[in-house]
């Protein structure tokens, strides 16, 4: 049997109140975007590598949306107080030239839907496009049965 779990010594505790940083990390972001993504029954992984064919190696995207045993879309988490001019949009809309991160540039090398999440607040447009990468998928693969 455990013994009960208790403080031995009693030191006053200084207690604060909590106050939300300026910036949220980039795991906070993305533990929650996994979580709307299970709630929304979306088969995703975090973090995972994957082997890219254009890049002779693997890479490790934040978020890989799944379908049908496929990797189908990609979700890179980056936690900045100001918004930058590629975040919260689909990267492969933009002109690869306004892209300077050399990260984007590798994950673009999937030749898949890839979405820039910078902020919490962006994350339903995180799940929307994870959503928007599974019609796609579907309407592509009824396509190859035809």
């Amino acid at each position: 049997m455990e013994k009960e779990l208790k403080f031995l010594k009693k030191p006053g505790w200084r207690y604060e109140r909590f106050r939300p940083p300026d910036r949220l990390p980039e795991a906070v972001i993305q533990a929650e975007v996994y979580r709307r993504l299970l709630e929304k029954n979306i088969q995703c992984t975090v973090g995972c590598p994957i082997f890219c064919v254009a890049y002779g190696g693997e890479l490790s995207p934040d978020v890989a949306i799944l379908n049908r045993g496929c990797v189908i879309g990609l979700i890179e988490i980056k936690s900045f107080k100001k918004v930058k001019s590629v975040s919260n949009q689909i990267i492969n809309n933009l002109d690869s030239a306004g892209i300077k991160s050399k990260q984007l540039r590798r994950y673009l090398l999937y030749d898949l839907p890839l979405y820039y999440c910078t902020t919490w607040d962006d994350i339903p447009r995180a799940v929307e496009f994870a959503q928007l990468c599974i019609q796609e998928f579907r309407q592509h693969a009824a396509k190859k049965t035809q």
